[in-house]
């Protein structure tokens, strides 16, 4: 039913216009409209058919063939690029089936049929005709169970095992004209009458159809069709005809029942519309007015629920409410997404109109250039601006308090009684809310013309009054004024003043940084060097204790206090270059969700306040926030600041926002119910010569192709595309999500050979929607060395000369072992052969050693060697030469014998010892000993 209900539409419409090219300005507040050209990729302005495979892509009919959509890019298949296609002309685009659609690609006469499925293209050759065109319902199209049907020049076709495949030839026995489908059962009219396909049986009613127009079929199967110049009421019992209104009698009128009555049928052809209900035919009105008393003939419907979108002659509706004008052509019906946004395809582009989450009040609505806002007890809001006064906005209605004249107002504060404090550029004033007065306050700074920037309940009798004059402390009962004395004297002017819990306080300056109270003194913030010369535009602090300040021109800064309150652990600043919406921060409020709003120059925006604390803990070095600009249904881009309060959170826990063309306001818990659906999809992969698109089961990438690119998106039409952001995994490679913001690509290089899985998932802020995340493996090839038989072999390799190399060191160790004993044996020999030659030496002196000389020619007969010989192994084994050696043995038998007394004098002992004179032995004796022999005679 909806199918027939868009084609009806399309043809309906085709004439009328619609929607300005200034439509973000003309659009009724509370919407939002995006418009894409060629200017964005698109290959034609003029936009056809919309469809929605179940994958997540939007898909649009152009004259230059099929786009893709995701969001952000534009993707054209045509026959430069795709085989399947013959030429860039499409013609009956199908509804779809899950991933799955069919389209004509031929002529008028020869039909080529293309089938796109799971990704991919296919061309499905039909070597028949198809029937003749005079029936606007379609020769050929998908069933709700995803079944083909053709309708051929004399028989039906369904699409089946990879062929079309003839069916029901012996109970269609007529020229088939159309197909209308329904949810369960299958209608096709032919030339003898309409035949109903209920699974395998089929049905049929007789009627003559070769004047047949269009047909419909009602839910109670009644059949529905324009007969020549009469809408036909058809059954199985009787007839029934109705004569065409006269603006329906030439054209080509289309039929669709009303989603929201079903009684009620529409005729629509171009230009006109007809509710045709109780027998008779209402012209629905081209008169705005009248549209919204009625039941659109154009309504659509999303799911079960009714979307409430509208298109009636060159205008467009939401919930009976006008939205838009119009100057372009339509060309194709209105297409309703998942998130109730409305798409259009036009001859100047692609349209797409949501429901705003902000409700804006701007100029058209004198409500202008607002610096200051404030709720009073019933809930209205007060807007200040520069030049226009003050307004309440009250259930809608805006009421102006003050004349244009009046002083700026900078501050509000309300009394028990109801009456509200404006504190202006020319002291405080007064509003009675009885009588709508305004009277002057007294005040230390009337004559000084300066501005009040803060009021602020301080207790339950006091206020904070801050101003250029500085900060006083007024007690309403005594009407006393306490100026608070600022440490060293310095003379400082109030830009702003938070209070946390009603304890701490801290004071915003022009010029002078940031400042808190101790001891009833105000007391500069140690660091206030980061912050000097720089008007503080706002204050915070979050829940955790951290102290967030905006400034006019230098960014945010986020101040983690120590626990003395009064100075600073650290300090983080978020500038531009790291990711801030601008450097003036006008406001900050931190919402329920964890996220931190603020409002700039460039638009209103968010952060994760995780993020922003990532930040100061050095994990990542950008912020990534969520921006709303007049797209979004903000008044303008430009928001407002300078004053006490141009962000406040009401009693819903909505947040308004002075702007400089008005106010708005949001909800953050609206933001939170969107639907964080973010599905992904893994588009490609590409190596250096190879791409593998999205459904392939199997990639295989080259040995000599290890740097790869995985192409990648995810969907969610109701959000700005630069605000999905990614995370991936690639697992054999990472432990940790890779963080990738709002990149839909990434690059591998130099992988290694093995199984890889890559794992996406998408998301806004610090959302991630784990649950449409996807992933894809692959295998990168191996070289020859590294595969497992080549690891084997140089295992078994290895192995082999690990075994080879231990016996080849077993056998050198056997071999060294056998040396090293030769060697031991031939040492010990050696040394015994030594004291042999040493003992006989010795020997032979000892014997005659009372003989003054003994001849080394003699020595050397006695040891049965050479004397050459004897001077060489004496002096090896001795260091001395064999007379040296001889007078060696002299000398320690001469320390023996007086050592044991053996002698009583000194030349006793040296002729004993073979000496001649007692002075020589005596002088050798000492220099040997280092002392005379006599010592030894005398002890």
């Amino acid at each position: 039913m909806l199918r027939w209900v868009r084609l009806i539409v399309l043809l309906a419409l085709l004439p009328a216009s619609f929607i300005n090219k200034s439509s973000a300005q003309d659009l009724a507040p509370g919407y939002t409209v995006r418009h894409w050209t060629v200017k964005d990729g698109l290959p034609s302005d003029n936009i056809h058919d919309i469809l929605k495979t179940s994958d997540g892509y939007m898909w649009f009919r152009t004259i230059e063939g099929l786009v893709r959509f995701d969001g952000q890019s534009f993707i054209v298949f045509n026959n430069s690029n795709t085989t399947a296609f013959q030429h860039s002309e499409i013609f009956n685009l199908t509804n779809t089936y899950n991933n799955e659609f069919w389209f004509d690609n031929g002529t008028a006469n020869n039909p080529r049929f293309i089938q796109y499925k799971d990704g991919r293209f296919e061309h499905r050759p039909f070597n028949h005709k198809l029937a003749l065109s005079t029936s606007f319902n379609r020769r050929f199209e998908l069933s709700a169970q995803g079944e083909l049907w053709v309708a051929g020049e004399e028989q039906v076709f369904k699409f089946s095992n990879e062929q079309f495949t003839p069916v029901f030839a012996d109970e269609i026995n007529s020229a088939p004209r159309g197909f209308f489908m329904a949810d369960h059962a299958i209608w096709i009219s032919a030339e003898n009458g309409f035949y109903q396909v209920l699974g395998d049986s089929v049905s049929y009613t007789e009627y003559d159809n070769r004047a047949l127009r269009s047909f419909a079929v009602d839910s109670e199967g009644v059949i529905w069709g324009i007969i020549g110049e009469n809408l036909a009421r058809l059954d199985n019992t009787s007839s029934q005809y109705f004569k065409l209104p006269a603006d329906l009698r030439t054209r080509f009128p289309r039929l669709e029942f009303n989603q929201q009555e079903p009684n009620q049928l529409i005729v629509t052809t171009s230009p006109f519309q007809f509710i045709f209900k109780d027998g008779l035919f209402q012209k629905v009105s081209d008169e705005k007015s009248y549209y919204q008393q009625l039941v659109y003939a154009a309504s659509e419907i999303n799911s079960q629920k009714l979307s409430g979108w509208h298109i009636a002659h060159g205008a467009l509706f939401h919930q009976k409410k006008f939205l838009a004008e119009a100057d372009m052509t339509l060309m194709s019906p209105l297409f309703l997404d998942e998130n109730d946004q409305a798409w259009l395809g036009t001859r100047e582009g692609l349209y797409k109109f949501g429901i705003s989450l902000f409700n804006s009040f701007e100029r058209s609505a004198d409500i202008k250039n607002i610096y200051s806002l404030f709720e009073d007890h019933e809930g209205a809001i007060w807007g200040a601006s520069m030049w226009d006064g003050v307004h309440r906005l009250k259930d809608n209605r805006i009421e102006l308090i003050t004349e244009s004249s009046f002083p700026r107002v900078f501050s509000f504060y309300e009394e028990n009684n109801g009456n509200i404090w404006l504190g202006t550029a020319h002291g405080i004033r007064i509003w009675n809310r009885n009588s709508g007065s305004i009277t002057s306050l007294p005040s230390p700074f009337d004559r000084q013309r300066v501005q009040v920037k803060v009021i602020q309940q301080n207790g339950h009798k006091n206020l904070w009054i801050g101003s250029r004059d500085g900060l006083y402390n007024y007690e309403k009962e005594t009407n006393a004024w306490n100026k608070l004395p600022v440490e060293n004297g310095v003379e400082i002017q109030i830009e702003q003043l938070f209070q946390f819990e009603g304890k701490e306080v801290w004071i915003g300056t022009r010029h002078n940084g940031l400042y808190t109270i101790k001891n009833d003194t105000l007391v500069a913030f140690p660091e206030n060097d980061q912050l000097l010369d720089i008007r503080i535009r706002s204050i915070h602090k979050d829940k955790e204790g951290i102290l967030w300040v905006g400034l006019n021109g230098g960014g945010l800064h986020r101040i983690e206090l120590k626990p003395d309150r009064l100075s600073s652990t650290s300090i983080t600043k978020y500038i531009p270059e790291n990711g801030l919406l601008g450097s003036v921060i006008h406001t900050i409020m931190e919402d329920d969700y964890d996220r931190v709003w603020m409002s700039s120059n460039q638009g209103i925006f968010w952060v994760p306040k995780q993020q922003l604390n990532d930040v100061a803990l050095g994990k990542v070095n950008r912020i990534h926030p969520i921006i709303y600009q007049e797209e979004d249904g903000l008044p303008g881009n430009e928001a407002n600041g300078g004053a006490q309060t141009p962000g406040i959170t009401t009693r819903d826990g909505a947040f308004w926002f002075a702007m400089l063309n008005g106010i708005t306001r949001v909800h953050p818990k609206e933001v939170n119910d969107l639907s964080f659906s973010f599905p992904s999809i893994i588009e490609s992969v590409s190596s250096r010569d190879s791409t593998w698109i999205s459904g392939y089961t199997t990639i295989s990438i080259p040995k000599r192709d290890r740097s790869i690119r995985i192409k990648y998106t995810a969907f969610n039409y109701s959000v700005k595309p630069e605000d999905i952001r990614f995370s991936y995994k690639l697992n054999g490679q990472d432990e940790e999500w890779i963080y990738a913001g709002a990149e839909r690509s990434v690059s591998f290089t130099n992988l290694k050979a093995g199984m890889y899985t890559f794992e996406l998932r998408a998301g806004m802020g610090n959302t991630w929607d784990d649950a449409h995340s996807s992933s894809i493996s692959f295998t990168v090839e191996p070289f020859f060395y590294e595969t497992s038989w080549f690891y084997g072999f140089c295992i078994l390799l290895g192995c082999s000369i690990l075994i080879g190399l231990i016996i080849w060191g077993n056998r050198k160790l056997e071999f060294q072992r056998k040396q090293y004993d030769l060697e031991v044996k031939a040492q010990e020999e050696a040394i015994s052969e030594n004291e042999a030659f040493l003992n006989k030496f010795q020997e032979y002196v000892e014997e005659r050693i009372s003989e003054p000389s003994i001849k080394v020619s003699e020595l050397a007969a006695a040891m049965n060697t050479s004397q050459r010989q004897l001077f060489r192994t004496t002096k090896s084994l001795t260091g001395f030469t064999p007379h040296q050696f001889v007078r060696e043995i002299r000398l320690k038998k001469a320390q023996q014998l007086l050592e044991n007394q053996q002698v009583g004098t000194i030349s006793e002992v040296a002729h004993s010892v073979g000496f001649s004179t007692p002075f020589y032995f005596s002088k050798l004796f000492e220099e040997r000993f280092e002392y005379h022999p006599s010592e030894l005679i005398n002890k």
